[in-house]
């Protein structure tokens, strides 16, 4: 019976261990994404200025 307890405690144990994982990875997966809008959204806006001066200088 002992045996079953520990197996069980294991188990318990294994799936906190994996549901953290799972945490950490869908945070760094939201600072990735954050991370790359913000980049994308600095370049749009860099891509927007240079248009917006060649079209004022032409």
């Amino acid at each position: 019976m002992t045996n079953k307890v520990n197996l069980t405690k294991d188990l318990v144990q294994i799936g906190k261990d994996l549901n953290k994982t799972c945490e950490d990875v869908v945070t760094l997966s939201k600072d990735t994404f954050t991370v790359c809008s913000d980049f994308v959204e600095k370049c749009f806006d860099s891509v927007q200025n240079w248009f917006t001066k060649e079209l004022n200088n032409a």
